[in-house]
């Protein structure tokens, strides 16, 4: 039976106020905007992640210095329900919220692969360096998380105080950048040659086999930070560095490896000597090189160790956890 036209645009009038609308979409419209929501699913980008992970700082400096070291004790904390993770990267950023801006950063792969993180479990490692090229000084929020390292705006969302537009960065606490602090830095005494520079390294100073580095007394304990390297292949596949204070030897580092690196050596207060006075620490190489006795070369210096940075970090200054 065919309907009359007038009639079937009766009906669908009164259809339309059955649903409360006050029209009807044209023939053909409902398909379009079906094909439409089919594009826009198809355009989306990768379902983003989620696991029951929260990140944490188990300690951290509260007060960097510029030309000083950074010490981060991140932690992951996995639910029991997290799901097995592939591997991610690490970002570590410090935001000017103020601004609004990433001030420093430091990306890195943790020790141990994310695809190796166990539910119920908590991950836990050190990041060290030393604040390098920054000339921000002020307060920073510290915020972490993971990325996918072939789609770096891939971030798997986490618990925590998120942040961002997206809610991924987790605020896990605040520090200050401040300008270089000259009481932790030392005086090259005897035993240091002159300053060199090279636009990948940096700057660096060799120390002859023996050298002397002064530093004002603290009032508490604390830890030299040293950035260094060895020059292990031109000494014979290994070398040892002795760091004594008079006849008391504080640490010793061996290396077999001549890429850079940050150790740590404690330095014990000592009542024989007054605060803020000055006093010496002994470096010495061993064994030592000379470059000219080691093929075509003018340079008769005789070397120790390549030294980038020398720290002196009371421990009365490290209070946040």
């Amino acid at each position: 039976m065919r309907i009359p036209r007038v009639q079937l645009r009766t009906l669908r009038a009164r259809a339309a106020e059955r649903i409360g609308g006050t029209f009807l979409l044209p023939r053909g419209l409902p398909v379009l905007l079906g094909l439409a929501l089919v594009v826009c699913s198809c355009r989306r980008g990768p379902e983003v992640p989620s696991y029951p992970i929260t990140p944490k700082l188990d300690h951290y400096f509260p007060v960097v210095y510029h030309d000083g070291p950074l010490q981060l004790d991140l932690a992951w904390e996995l639910d029991p329900s997290c799901p097995p993770l592939r591997d991610y990267r690490v970002f570590v950023h410090f935001i000017d919220t103020k601004a609004k801006q990433v001030r420093y950063y430091y990306d890195h792969d943790p020790p141990l692969p994310t695809s190796g993180w166990q539910a119920g479990t908590t991950v836990k490692y050190e990041l060290l360096t030393f604040l390098e090229g920054v000339s921000y000084d002020g307060p920073l929020e510290i915020q972490i998380g993971l990325y996918d390292r072939h789609q770096i705006r891939t971030r798997p969302q986490l618990r925590g105080q998120a942040r961002g537009k997206h809610q991924d960065a987790y605020a896990v606490g605040r520090v200050e950048f401040r300008p270089p602090n000259q009481r932790y830095l030392p005086l090259y005494k005897a035993g240091w040659f002159e300053l060199e520079t090279a636009a990948v390294l940096g700057e660096w100073r060799w120390t002859s086999k023996r050298a002397v580095a002064s530093f004002k007394a603290p009032a508490s304990a604390a830890t030299l930070y040293l950035k260094l390297s060895f020059p292990v292949q031109e000494v014979g596949g290994s070398q040892t560095l002795t760091v004594s204070r008079g006849e008391q030897i504080l640490g010793r580092l061996e290396r077999r490896d001549p890429s850079l690196f940050i150790a740590k050596i404690e330095v014990p207060s000592d009542p024989a000597i007054p605060v803020e006075s000055w006093f010496d620490l002994n470096l010495e190489a061993n064994p030592g090189f000379q470059p000219s006795l080691q093929g075509p070369n003018a340079d008769t210096r005789e070397l120790g160790v390549k030294v980038h940075h020398l720290f002196l970090r009371p421990s009365s200054e490290d209070a946040a956890s």
